[in-house]
């Protein structure tokens, strides 16, 4: 699915938030081992967005196909998993602020699947959670060469981070289940 694509649906829905913030939130939810049904997922951007259901609706259908698209990638043991995040075409200020979003999202999402501080987590684990809050901070100061590496680095890391998270978190990673009614 095409962060465009999915900007465009929200756009016409009047919704104010990112593709990558509900690609995030989704994802979050899919490492925390929670299988969504649709009316979860109308649920779920509703709180994201402190917003009642009819304001949903209009994309229920884009969020179903983001979430099979979602749990195809996560689960896959081929290593496929993606952030939907703008095109490289994109000013690099609006990719790196979209990262950010994107692990918000997903730092919420593994929130409502029931993750907490009390859940006992490896030290691996509260160390990448840890690493994606900060990157849900990131901003750029000015400028530079090396930004745009660094940009690449960071979302390799992103996308490496949600793999080990899944597998660690999500009992369900390997199995081929995935209802949506």
């Amino acid at each position: 699915m095409k962060f465009d694509d999915i900007s465009n649906a929200l756009l016409a829905a009047d919704l104010p938030v990112s593709p990558a913030e509900i690609h995030g939130l989704l994802c979050g939810c899919i490492c925390g081992g929670r299988t969504l049904q649709l009316h979860d997922l109308n649920e779920l951007v509703c709180k994201l967005l402190d917003g009642v259901a009819e304001e949903v609706e209009p994309i229920e259908a884009l969020l179903g196909e983001l979430y099979q698209h979602s749990v195809g990638q996560v689960r896959n043991s081929g290593f496929v998993f993606q952030p939907v995040l703008p095109d490289d075409d994109a000013a690099l200020d609006e990719r790196v602020m979209a990262l950010g979003e994107w692990c918000q999202g997903f730092l919420f999402g593994l929130g409502q699947s029931g993750l907490s501080n009390e859940t006992q987590l490896t030290t691996e684990i509260a160390d990448v959670l840890r690493d994606l809050a900060a990157v849900a901070q990131v901003g750029l100061n000015e400028t530079a060469e090396d930004d745009e590496v660094s940009y690449t680095e960071l979302v390799e890391y992103v996308r490496v981070a949600v793999l080990l998270v899944a597998a660690e978190l999500d009992d369900s990673a390997h199995s081929d289940q995935q209802t949506l009614h």
